[in-house]
């Protein structure tokens, strides 16, 4: 039989003091233990930190696309309301405008 079950049988579980050895195991255990339950916290932040993360990059790449939603509409209009040709906005916007000159 083990030290420990001897003592508790023999009734003098009152007078039982661990052994360095067992003081190290239990102190391993405890402190095994207790870096488990911070990994498993840690791990539970970490997730938390994930979930809010991915929300805000889905939040910022949805307002992203609604400005240039917006843009596009604010161009498209400009535009159309343009009295240049095409040919003059295309070339405007590639920068080989030769007739920087013409104002209307």
């Amino acid at each position: 039989m083990s030290r420990t079950s001897n003592i508790v049988l023999n009734g003098s579980a009152s007078n039982w003091q661990p052994t360095a050895d067992e003081e190290s195991t239990m102190a391993r255990g405890n402190n095994l233990e207790s870096i488990d339950i911070r990994i498993s916290k840690a791990e539970a932040e970490v997730s938390k930190a994930k979930a809010r993360y991915e929300k805000a990059t889905a939040d910022l790449k949805d307002l992203l696309d609604k400005r240039d939603a917006v843009r596009r509409d604010q161009l498209m209009k400009l535009i159309a309301d343009s009295n240049r040709s095409y040919e003059e906005i295309v070339a405007f916007l590639k920068g080989n405008s030769d007739d920087q000159d013409v104002e209307e």
